[in-house]
């Protein structure tokens, strides 16, 4: 058994890991699409900010946050789109201010916006996951 702090803690690296994971696989289709296929790096960039979102909530919905409630998979992934494609709007635009007025390189930039956008999540991600479990527990005492 695990301390809260303990128990947060392997939360927050489980997190962490998945965002890695995720990320990785973010500036490796952004990558593939703009160096080797040739897209526009805005268009690469909700390529593969769509790819990342899958590995993302496979991995925190099962993962990270250990919730395997298929019940509700849909209400979880319907709150999950919908911080994502916030997050989508955010990361583009901020890629956009990142290359074409910084002047950073578009990866270094990616990196950059992706850990921005991660902070924030967390916090957003942990509320879908744990509120929507609770609910089911709550539901299932009750009856």
């Amino acid at each position: 058994m695990h301390t809260p702090f303990q128990a947060g803690f392997l939360k927050m690296s489980k997190f962490g890991t998945s965002g890695i994971i995720a990320t990785g696989t973010n500036i490796s289709v952004l990558y593939l699409l703009t160096s080797k296929i040739g897209f526009w790096y805005i268009t690469s960039t909700i390529f593969a900010f769509i790819t990342a979102f899958i590995v993302s909530f496979t991995l925190q919905k099962y993962w990270v946050f250990g919730n395997r409630d298929n019940a509700v998979i849909y209400k979880h992934a319907s709150s999950f789109f919908i911080v994502a494609i916030i997050n989508l709007i955010l990361n583009t635009f901020l890629m956009y201010i990142c290359v074409e007025y910084i002047r950073l390189e578009y990866i270094a930039s990616q990196v950059i916006v992706s850990g921005m956008i991660a902070y924030e999540s967390y916090f957003l991600y942990r509320k879908i996951f744990a509120m929507q479990y609770k609910k089911l527990l709550i539901k299932n005492h009750l009856t």
